[in-house]
């Protein structure tokens, strides 16, 4: 009975690390494709204070200037639509190379004790 437990919980984490790697390949052939494209909307349309979003864009940037962070991207969507986007501050320190819209970087979670 046992034995048939553990080949189930074994057969059931093959599946879903089948569909886990199969949905992770589905959603990179269709972001390199273009496919995915997502529609923009006026941040007043959705809702939304354009002078909150430049507070948001001024805080942000300040975390960059004062060396916090190295870059910052901030993206904000309502309904299915971009509303917002930004993009401050450099990817590589060192060689001062900019940050961009498409850049790829691991992110992390601090542990307070």
């Amino acid at each position: 009975m046992a034995h048939r437990k553990i080949l189930r919980f074994e057969i059931a984490s093959k599946i879903s690390r089948l569909g886990a790697a199969i949905g992770m390949v589905a959603m990179l052939a269709a972001s390199i494709s273009g496919a995915m494209e997502i529609p923009t909307a006026a941040p007043e349309k959705e809702g939304f204070s354009v002078e909150r979003l430049a507070r948001l864009d001024a805080k942000t940037h300040s975390y960059v200037d004062e060396g916090r962070t190295s870059g910052i991207i901030t993206l904000i969507a309502r309904h299915g639509r971009i509303v917002h986007f930004d993009v401050y501050g450099k990817a590589d320190i060192e060689a001062g190379t900019a940050i961009r819209a498409n850049s790829l970087f691991r992110m992390y979670q601090a542990l307070l004790e």
